[in-house]
């Protein structure tokens, strides 16, 4: 791109970051910058294009980052860490092509940075919404539907129950423990 060179404090303006922001994430490399003569510059360009893609995806310092889907807010009325939570959870969804969501509260606040208790509140918010719907399995391990997953993805309805969550866990964990 070739947009005019900006200093640190344009920058913060344009994107509207404290400095300290700014050089947390330049520390990280989770903004596009350059040096010249040992000065952070930034072009003018690649900061609009970083600040219309980071508008809406979520980076994490675990360096995990998912994208917040317009019609999670739309279809579904998501917003605030219900959204964070839901982004994560489609996320890891999306990486399996399930509808399913077996993994323990603890991993999404790993992976958000949000308390684990405000994870529990938001998951509980998203079972009230419908968002998801939550399960146990034959083990008696929590799992969470996701159904406007499973609709993106093409899975039909019937396939999205507890019993085959359970059959999907079941099988998922007897390919675990042959491969010890």
């Amino acid at each position: 791109m070739a947009g005019d060179i900006i200093g640190l404090e344009e920058a913060c303006r344009l994107v509207n970051l404290s400095r300290w922001t700014i050089y947390s994430y330049v520390c990280r490399n989770r903004i596009p910058y350059m040096k010249k003569d040992n000065r952070l510059c930034f072009d003018t360009e690649e900061l609009a294009a970083w600040k219309l893609d980071s508008s809406r995806a979520c980076h994490t310092d675990k360096g995990v980052s998912f994208v917040i889907e317009d019609w999670m807010i739309r279809d579904l009325g998501l917003s605030g860490n219900d959204l964070i939570v839901y982004a994560c959870m489609h996320w890891i969804c999306q990486k399996r092509r399930s509808g399913v969501f077996s993994e323990h509260p603890i991993f999404i606040a790993e992976r958000t940075n949000l308390p684990y208790e405000e994870v529990q509140k938001s998951i509980a918010s998203l079972e009230q919404k419908k968002a998801v719907q939550g399960f146990q399995d034959a083990f008696g391990k929590s799992i969470l539907v996701l159904p406007a997953v499973g609709r993106r993805y093409g899975i039909d309805e019937p396939e999205m129950t507890a019993e085959t969550a359970g059959a999907e866990e079941a099988l998922a964990s007897d390919g675990k423990e042959a491969g010890r």
